[in-house]
């Protein structure tokens, strides 16, 4: 799965006929997801040279404050955190 997320990035990038991109968005995959031991590692080296930031959607309040961590050692912001919100958990 790791190598998976920079294979579709490397994918996007060149379909779209582009060196870099300004934004990428990395989604949890599950609630044992942790930004450490999954996909974001190994997408570390575009970040800074293809990627310029980051965003996160479906991570809980740890894996947010994980990821901020490790995007901040490379000096990466963290732009945007899409809450996980389905129908099924809003209040009337």
């Amino acid at each position: 799965m790791r190598d998976l997320t920079l294979r579709r990035c490397r994918r996007t990038l060149r379909r779209a006929n582009r060196a870099t991109c300004d934004y990428y968005s990395e989604h949890a995959r599950g609630d044992c997801f942790r930004p450490s031991q999954g996909s974001a590692p190994d997408i570390f080296p575009l970040f800074g040279r293809q990627v310029r930031a980051v965003g996160v959607c479906n991570y809980n309040a740890g894996q947010v404050e994980e990821m901020h961590g490790l995007l901040a050692k490379r000096g990466i912001p963290l732009a945007s955190n899409q809450v996980r919100a389905p129908r099924t958990m809003r209040v009337s």
